[in-house]
């Protein structure tokens, strides 16, 4: 029990040593890290899909969740997907135009 008051003050002091660095906006820092990465949500996914399986925990609730990380990962990778054919499509233009 003791372990969990020491692990909320070191992930604090994370945050405050890394805050330190940048300038911009903390909420939108984290969210851009956290929900930007789709293989970040996709192993939160699993994580939630199995923590739902334990007994004694309802499973609706972590699979509804489950099923948000794994739309938002598939979000963030076509997003990903797209802007990369854009950028070749744009390479590609800007040698033929030479």
């Amino acid at each position: 029990v003791s372990q969990i008051p020491a692990l909320l003050i070191s992930t604090a002091a994370g945050i405050i040593v890394s805050r330190a660095a940048s300038e911009g906006n903390l909420s939108k820092e984290l969210t851009g890290q956290l929900l930007g990465n789709p293989k970040t949500m996709g192993i939160g996914a699993v994580f939630v899909f199995f923590l739902g399986l334990m007994p004694g925990l309802p499973f609706t609730p972590f699979a509804l969740v489950s099923g948000f990380f794994l739309f938002m990962a598939y979000k963030n990778l076509i997003s990903e997907e797209e802007d990369r054919v854009e950028a070749e499509a744009e390479e590609t233009k800007a040698l033929e135009a030479k």
